[in-house]
């Protein structure tokens, strides 16, 4: 018997590591924020003001005739609860996302998503909460930020050329088919080259966030995210595939909750995050720890005088560390420093 296309099985051995994973950025964001959970069959009614992802959900009909579908996304059952509590929240959830969307290497139809939202922000937690992030997945693997100011991006794009291109040469009508169209198939990069910010203020916000999170950072004016989903800033981490998005969708939640209020968001992958078969290739070595050590790509060696430490490999980045039952996680470049202390306490 097969599985059907576009979702996995979670062995032991791999879900024990997802479930370390998982428990380890929970531990880092219940310092922060509130988590909820939301259910995985909602209205389909709610996701149809986004045309983001209509023609990828699955939807059915119940013994009621009432039309539901599994979840593509979270941020749209975020601002329904948000619309009941009409607060000033801070949230993060976990779960299960599905959309019929065509397999590929990287690209699931039932996946796992980890996301914040935040609604009524401000500048400062959007900048510490990228931070937060940016911490998060250096510590998994290297990755490139880039950045996007999509609110003048928006206005002057769509506005001006993309409405009048496709109305009249390409004879479309639906609004739903331009955004579409916007999104897959449209040759930005012509319009990109003369760029311009059209409002200072955005144009500071994304100059703190520059200063602020300072390495690995592109400012990408060819960066495009769901153009009727985003109206602010939008941003991704990437390695080859993005594996962490998002922005503030100001206009989006104006859809929901009839006031423009500051929305911002993003979701990352854990599927992406951990797709590499390598992360799952663990090897064990019981060392001897001393001052000098040389590093090879699949090996360690050590030599004399400590021992009673044990060191997993999870990839070619991160080791784990197990010393008299305390565990460690560690860059492979911060792991000179951890030995240093070992061997100045005279462990």
């Amino acid at each position: 018997m097969k599985k059907i296309r576009g979702v996995k099985d979670f062995l032991p051995k791999k879900k024990i590591f997802y479930n370390k994973v998982i428990v380890y950025i929970k531990k880092i964001f219940y310092n922060y924020f509130f988590e909820i959970e939301t259910p995985i069959i909602e209205k389909f009614f709610f996701f149809k003001k986004n045309n983001l992802f209509n023609e990828e959900i699955y939807k059915f009909k119940d013994y009621s005739k009432n039309i539901l579908c599994l979840r593509p996304e979270n941020t749209t059952p975020c601002l329904r609860i948000f619309n009941l509590y009409k607060k000033k929240i801070k949230i993060f959830y976990y779960g299960n996302m599905f959309r019929y969307e065509k397999p590929q290497k990287n690209k699931l139809r039932q996946f796992k998503q980890l996301g914040i939202e935040v609604f009524q922000n401000n500048i400062i937690e959007e900048i510490n909460i990228l931070i937060l992030i940016n911490k998060i997945l250096f510590f998994f693997k290297k990755y490139i930020f880039e950045i996007n100011d999509f609110f003048n991006f928006k206005n002057k794009f769509i506005y001006n050329k993309i409405i009048l291109f496709f109305l009249y040469k390409k004879n479309i009508k639906t609004k739903k088919s331009i955004f579409k169209i916007i999104d897959k198939k449209f040759n930005i990069k012509k319009f990109i080259f003369n760029y311009k910010f059209l409002n200072k203020n955005y144009n500071n916000k994304i100059k703190k966030i520059l200063f602020l999170l300072k390495k690995n950072i592109i400012f990408n004016p060819k960066l495009v995210r769901g153009i009727e989903y985003y109206s602010n800033i939008i941003f991704e981490w990437k390695n080859k595939n993005s594996v962490c998005g998002g922005g503030g969708y100001n206009f989006y939640s104006y859809t929901f909750l009839k006031k423009i209020k500051t929305s911002f968001g993003l979701s990352l992958g854990i599927d992406r995050l951990l797709f590499k078969k390598k992360m799952f290739k663990k090897k064990m070595f019981k060392i001897k720890i001393n001052f000098f050590l040389n590093l090879f790509i699949n090996k360690f060696y050590f030599s004399n005088n400590f021992s009673n430490i044990k060191i997993f490999k999870i990839n070619k980045f991160i080791l784990k560390i197990i010393y008299i039952k305390k565990i460690f996680f560690f860059h492979i470049k911060k792991i000179l420093n951890l030995l240093k202390i070992i061997i100045n306490n005279g462990y």
